[in-house]
């Protein structure tokens, strides 16, 4: 398996997975003129990350595949795709649970950038690792023929 499709695809998915929380959140602050802290917000916007992160999976994993096997297994991909999503959804609950955990991330930002960036950012800064953790467990079970 070569390991820059995996780093590439890896960094790929978790570059996408750290700008969609932020435009989510710069989307219904500055566009819709909602409380990013509500729950119409909130709900949304976990439901859009774990679906993109989804199919996202599913091309990385199907690509993958592809490129080690010759041959492209759909039900294992799904499967593969899956994990990725249930490791994203499982990082979103964490946050949800424990909203200290945003604090560390947020902090660090300086306190002239809105409220609404600080926050997309922080959302992002795990949902990028959670979508890199789950392109590396998700491509590892994908390369196998």
């Amino acid at each position: 398996m070569p390991s820059n499709a995996v780093g590439g695809l890896m960094f790929a998915c978790g570059l996408f997975n750290l700008f969609l929380p932020f435009l989510c959140f710069t989307l219904a602050s500055s566009v819709f003129m909602l409380n990013i802290q509500s729950w119409e917000v909130i709900i949304p916007m976990y439901l859009i990350i774990i679906a993109v992160t989804f199919v996202l999976a599913l091309g990385a994993f199907a690509f993958l595949q592809n490129d080690n096997c010759k041959k492209v297994k759909m039900s294992q991909i799904a499967t593969n795709a899956g994990i990725a999503a249930a490791i994203q959804a499982g990082t979103l609950i964490i946050i949800t649970v424990f909203p200290r955990i945003l604090a560390i991330p947020k902090n660090i930002l300086p306190l002239s950038i809105p409220y609404s960036l600080r926050e997309g950012l922080s959302y992002g800064y795990f949902t990028s690792f959670a979508s890199m953790f789950g392109t590396v467990i998700g491509g590892t079970f994908s390369s196998i023929c």
